[in-house]
């Protein structure tokens, strides 16, 4: 069975532009849940997966199984696989070559947290950037659009037209955040804290900084020595490394601390390296990506403000294959190291970032790194349970990611992103709202039939071992 969504406009010779593999066609959505589509979930599961042992692959499939929106998590690089397939993006009248910027690339409700940042405030924002590039906003908008229909879905009590209120909700507030940025960088100090924001969100940050301390956190994941903190390796979730490999990261270290860019460039003490673990079970899509937790002195000698760094295996994000070759290069001109591309996307994409940001160098592979924060919380969707707390959260998940694509423009790097997003966003959709909230609507909910029926066929596959 084939059902089509179909867009509002459509728009021709787009394609190569965006690395899109064929010509632009009228712009539609055709959900594919045919026994060909099963197979095409297989070999894409299998193909992605391949790189892990069977233990985590077991734990991220057994993660997946729990709903289709946790499928949906585990599973960006399908969702960039169809939209090259059917040629979607192309199709938009709202995408030209000048609207891009810094997408966060893997966008959905759960990649939005809360985390302290360098002013040591508890903020809202994006958090997760090992999928970005420099491409279509497109990308983000529809992911995130998505999202909050599964979401929906999930909770019960939503229906058809609710649905559509939530994703009205979410583009217009996307378009008109970017109207206010425009003729002025308002977008460059603009966070949402407890107190400017509302509905549920308030007294989630509330609670994420009142439950939270550094102190906390480090009793959780150390233990107090006589002369320094060590990392309790009786937890699930950290592993013990080698000798040899101890000191092949604690040197990764030495070498990515003399290249930051804050003020803590080259600062020896802050950065002295009191042990080092494996990150285990962090994730879902990146379950089982080579994860670190490297603990170091911080500030003062004393063991109560310690930092950890969190250090992540990063290599080419999913949208990369899909794009062309342009936009392959354009990016890798300027960050041939893909550690360092996560690092310097979060300072694209953010302010006030983490002062930590940065890449190592491990065993010849581009690692990002980041400090862990006390306060990082995720908001619980399953909250979301009637319109209003629903339309408050879509609001402020539009406006943070509008406002993450406004500072990553030329702003933040002329070579990269050569535009003024905001303004090229207002010639795409000036006048045109409404049919910018209409495309939206289609293809957020087309392509989240598509997630469901993806999910079906992913359990049957578990169910007869194929998986």
């Amino acid at each position: 069975m084939i059902r089509t969504f179909r867009l509002t406009r459509l728009t021709l010779a787009l394609g190569l532009a965006f690395g899109l593999t064929a010509q632009a066609t009228a712009a539609t959505w055709n959900l594919q849940d045919s026994s060909a589509r099963k197979t095409t979930i297989e070999n894409q599961l299998i193909q992605f997966n391949q790189s892990l042992d069977s233990t985590n692959r077991e734990n991220k499939y057994s993660q997946m199984e729990t709903s289709a929106f946790v499928f949906y998590r585990g599973t960006a690089h399908i969702y960039y696989y169809d939209l090259d397939q059917q040629n979607t993006i192309a199709g938009s009248p709202y995408q030209n070559g000048d609207a891009v910027t810094w997408i966060q690339g893997d966008m959905h409700t759960n990649n939005f947290g809360a985390f302290d940042n360098d002013e040591e405030k508890v903020v809202y924002d994006l958090n997760d950037f090992d999928e970005a590039w420099v491409t279509s906003y497109l990308y983000d908008v529809w992911r995130a659009g998505a999202s909050l229909v599964l979401v929906a879905r999930e909770n019960g009590g939503f229906g058809n037209s609710n649905i559509n209120s939530i994703l009205n909700t979410f583009g217009e507030t996307y378009l008109d955040t970017l109207e206010d940025y425009r003729g002025n960088s308002d977008e460059k100090g603009a966070e949402v804290k407890e107190s400017n924001a509302y509905g549920l969100l308030d007294e989630f940050l509330h609670d994420a900084e009142s439950d939270n301390s550094r102190k906390d956190m480090l009793a959780k994941w150390t233990n107090k020595g006589s002369s320094s903190r060590y990392f309790d390796l009786s937890m699930d979730n950290l592993g013990s490394i080698s000798a040899s490999e101890y000191a092949t990261i604690e040197s990764a270290i030495n070498g990515y601390k003399d290249n930051l860019t804050s003020s803590l460039a080259g600062d020896s003490s802050y950065f002295e390296v009191h042990d080092i673990a494996e990150r285990l079970n962090a994730g879902v899509g990146s379950l089982g990506t080579q994860r670190y937790y490297v603990l170091i002195e911080g500030e003062t000698s004393s063991m109560d403000d310690d930092r950890i760094l969190d250090v992540k295996l990063q290599g080419t994000p999913a949208v990369y294959p899909y794009l062309s070759a342009s936009q392959q290069q354009n990016v890798t001109a300027e960050i041939a190291d893909m550690g360092c591309r996560v690092a310097i996307a979060q300072k694209a994409m953010l302010t006030n970032v983490d002062d930590h940001l940065g890449c190592a160098s491990i065993y010849g592979d581009s690692y990002s790194v980041r400090e862990r924060s006390p306060f990082k919380e995720t908001f619980d969707t399953t909250d979301l349970t009637s319109m209003t707390r629903f339309t408050k959260m879509a609001e402020q998940w539009g406006k943070i990611l509008a406002t993450a694509h406004a500072r990553a423009d030329k702003d933040f790097d002329s070579a990269l992103v050569p535009t003024q997003f905001e303004s090229v966003m207002h010639d795409l959709t000036d006048g045109e709202h409404s049919e910018f909230r209409s495309e939206l609507r289609d293809i957020a909910k087309g392509y989240a039939d598509q997630v469901e029926a993806d999910y079906n066929f992913f359990v049957q596959l578990r169910n007869s071992g194929a998986l």
